[in-house]
């Protein structure tokens, strides 16, 4: 047997240690990958996004039904986003991703875990609301499945005391919710806007205890135009409000209503505008509800 030379021994030691070396340096260890967000999309789906990871040449996607165990593999990809197609509605999965190096398949950490309950299509949609709300029904606007329990004269309480049960009845899997210009007659602070949240809060709680899967959507009010007795400012302020219900318990979702139909002055546009300046012609009805569909379909 071929005796090693010590010094030849010592050498091939220091070549070794040397190559580690520069493989280590030229290529460091991965990050953690981050997720960003998981959108669900309204036939089901769920999407993860997360952070690109220097030096990872693709990404190892896990999922469970269970936060701390029974990940399984759900794809490995190059791009910085995945879809679960197999989902089964109602459901809450648990995600989690790591990167993988890019030449020597040198796994990074994983992510934390981050959950999105998915979604299930609505059979029935309701919508609640004033006299501006009832429009979407009176310009035959909404679909088979969709039924209107909005009607003139309505304030949120009195939405909440006249309406809701009904609505409740219909047993809807998705409701919009557009009321509140009456309760800006007459430009009131802040404080007292704050009180029609009272009712708007219980509309909420009946309604998820009625279904604690409904979706539900707060639709900001429209903007006005030239009406001296409900202003933009407190219109403005209620949506605020109304906005902040969205961090309520449920999947509740705020759509941004005026944003479709203001003028650069902040105004109903003229051509949304009706005779008084604060209902809507046929065409706003239409773009709004265009938008509202594009909303729902993921979140």
């Amino acid at each position: 047997m071929k005796k090693t030379c010590p010094g030849k021994l010592i050498l091939l030691i220091l070549c070794l240690l040397l190559t580690s070396q520069r493989i280590c340096a030229e290529e460091p260890a991965l990050k953690q990958a981050k997720i960003t967000g998981i959108l669900a999309y309204e036939k089901g789906i769920n999407e993860i996004h997360w952070n690109k990871v220097t030096n990872a040449s693709h990404y190892e996607v896990y999922r469970s039904t269970k936060k701390s165990s029974g990940y399984q593999k759900l794809a490995t990809v190059t791009k910085t986003f995945a879809k679960d197609t197999k989902t089964k509605a109602l459901r809450t999965y648990y995600y989690k991703v790591r990167a993988i190096a890019k030449s020597s398949d040198a796994k990074g950490p994983w992510s934390k875990a981050a959950c999105k309950k998915a979604r299930k299509k609505p059979a029935r949609i309701a919508i609640l609301g004033d006299s501006v709300a009832s429009g979407f029904a009176v310009y035959n606007i909404l679909r088979h499945n969709e039924k209107s329990y909005a009607a003139v004269s309505r304030s949120v309480a009195t939405v909440a005391s006249q309406d809701l049960s009904t609505c409740i009845a219909y047993k809807p899997d998705r409701v919009y919710i557009m009321v509140g210009t009456n309760d800006c007659v007459g430009n009131g602070s802040t404080r007292t806007l704050r009180r029609s949240m009272r009712p708007y809060k219980r509309i909420i709680r009946r309604l998820v205890s009625s279904n604690p899967n409904i979706e539900i959507v707060l639709m900001g009010i429209g903007p006005t135009r030239n009406a001296s007795n409900v202003s933009n400012a407190t219109v403005n302020r209620f949506n605020k409000l109304v906005k902040g219900l969205t961090k309520k318990k449920g999947d509740i979702h705020y759509f941004n209503t005026p944003s479709y139909l203001r003028d650069s002055s902040g105004s109903l546009a003229a051509s949304y505008t009706g005779a008084d300046g604060i209902h809507w012609t046929p065409s706003a009805y239409r773009r709004v509800y265009k938008k509202l569909l594009k909303f729902v379909k993921k979140w």
